[in-house]
């Protein structure tokens, strides 16, 4: 039998890492190890604004905080062009 191999993050939050623009601010949703879902802005000064109001904490890998550091600088890129 064929093992079926599910992405529970997928599943959860299938627009995670895509950026949006909105309100002149280009914004995702990620989640953390924990699976809680979190908001993250991006103005283009090289920073990222994570909406945390909802959390008391967030639990992030190594390979989020890399993702995190390549939408900040996809959402530069992008800003530059508008």
């Amino acid at each position: 039998m064929e093992e079926l191999e599910i992405d529970i993050k997928e599943l959860l939050c299938p627009t995670c890492g895509e950026l949006s623009f909105e309100d002149e601010v280009f914004s995702t949703l990620l989640l953390d190890e924990e699976l809680d879902e979190f908001r993250c802005s991006f103005n283009g000064d090289d920073c990222i604004t994570i909406d945390t109001e909802k959390l008391s904490y967030l639990v992030l890998s190594i390979d989020t905080l890399y993702r995190m550091i390549n939408l900040i600088e996809e959402s530069n890129e992008l800003i530059s062009e508008l």
